[in-house]
């Protein structure tokens, strides 16, 4: 088209002097026009492709939606509805701004289907201790209470979501079971449906599935938790939430799984939080320049500030009381000293770097945490003992939080 009226254009004639000008603003409009014509063609015929490929899509797409709402009836004769409002309140409003930047945006699949896929994500919340979350095919998300009690914030509530909208998002159960040619797609969702439900009866009928089974789902268990990590924190990134929920979740999973063996883990059992997966994710946030900042998504790291005796302020760290401070000053100091200690325990330094001085508490030789007389005094101590003593105490506290996140 542009080639046509550039010729029709030139076969007018070349004009001489004055009118010269006039024939160039001519042609500069037609192939202006032309250009704009062509894009038009370009776009609709783009338009056009996209329809197409995307009516095919969707054939696909809704055969997850009506796999997904067939066995959600299994699941729902061995779940019940929460009655907790506040949780279902809380969970859905999550639930919702995560599927919409999930439907707004590409995410990068390291496994599963990575084509777009958009879904009409519906978030149930199930009665149960259980600290677990799990989705089926076509964007229908369970979420038990236990889970919604054991988060810290709705950012760690916020990252769990995320990753169980990938698992949706990237058809990881199709996947599953394209690579595993023996394994029946109903066979599959049976075995999920009875390690997510603890169903007896779906446990029973399990037991029939073929041998390939167990290496279908160890698949399962390492490259689709690490694509729905991924793609959660992808989700994360462009959310209002912090993506250090994810991490701080994870480790926090981790940790009580080996000293609280009482707590009823879910699906977590068959595929649980490791270091490798953490390390990852702080790999995408380091990538990322995204900052790890855990006392932002958590208390369980994050100093809390807590009335004293007479008076005074306390601040504690993870379960210990690292520092009380005293006189008329002491909640405005204890408010200061906090940010500073949130800002240090975030970075988990090496403990080599705490030293003290005879006035104050010295990370890297600067100050970390001042003592004043009247806290000196309050404890009985010189404002050299106290300082020394405070440092033990902070050293320690790093100590245990290292360990805490990692041993």
């Amino acid at each position: 088209m542009i080639t046509t009226l550039i010729v029709t254009a030139l076969l007018a004639g070349s004009p001489s002097n004055g009118a010269q000008a006039a024939t160039q603003n001519r042609v500069d409009k037609i192939v202006e026009l032309a250009w704009q014509q062509a894009d038009q063609a370009q776009a609709q015929q783009t338009q056009n492709t996209s329809i197409v490929i995307d009516a095919k899509r969707q054939k696909d797409l809704d055969r997850d939606i009506d796999l997904g709402k067939q066995y959600a009836k299994e699941v729902d004769k061995e779940l019940h509805p929460s009655q907790n409002d506040e949780y279902v309140k809380r969970v859905k409003r999550i639930g919702a701004e995560m599927a919409v930047i999930a439907n707004s945006m590409n995410t990068d699949a390291l496994w599963g289907d990575k084509r777009p896929a958009k879904f009409d994500y519906e978030f149930r919340v199930v009665q149960g201790e259980d600290v677990n979350a799990f989705s089926l095919p076509g964007g229908i998300i369970y979420v038990y209470e236990g889970l919604v009690k054991y988060v810290e914030s709705d950012d760690e509530l916020a990252g769990v979501l995320g990753h169980e909208i990938s698992h949706a998002k990237f058809r990881h159960v199709y996947t599953l079971q394209r690579q595993s040619e023996k394994l029946q797609i109903g066979q599959l969702l049976t075995i999920l449906v009875a390690a997510m439900t603890r169903s007896r009866d779906a446990a029973n009928i399990a037991i029939g599935a073929q041998l390939g089974t167990q290496s279908a789902i160890s698949t399962w268990s390492v490259d689709a938790e690490e694509a729905a990590d991924y793609g959660g924190f992808q989700l994360l990134v462009k959310s209002k939430y912090n993506a250090t929920g994810m991490v701080t979740m994870m480790e926090r999973l981790a940790r009580d799984e080996k000293s609280r063996p009482n707590i009823d883990w879910g699906i977590f059992r068959t595929h649980p939080p490791s270091k490798e997966r953490v390390q990852s994710l702080i790999g995408y946030m380091n990538a990322a320049r995204y900052p790890v900042k855990r006392s932002a998504v958590t208390t369980s790291f994050r100093t809390q500030i807590k009335p004293g005796d007479s008076g005074a302020v306390e601040a504690w760290f993870n379960g210990r009381k690292i520092y009380t401070f005293a006189g008329t000053d002491a909640l405005a100091r204890a408010d200061d000293a906090a940010k500073k200690l949130d800002d240090f325990f975030d970075q988990v330094p090496q403990m080599i770097e705490v030293t003290d001085s005879d006035t104050a508490v010295l990370y890297n030789f600067h100050p970390l945490l001042e003592v004043s007389r009247a806290d000196a005094d309050a404890q009985k101590m010189t404002v050299q003992q106290l300082a020394a003593e405070t440092t033990k105490t902070i050293k320690g506290t790093l100590f245990t939080l290292a360990y805490r996140i990692w041993g």
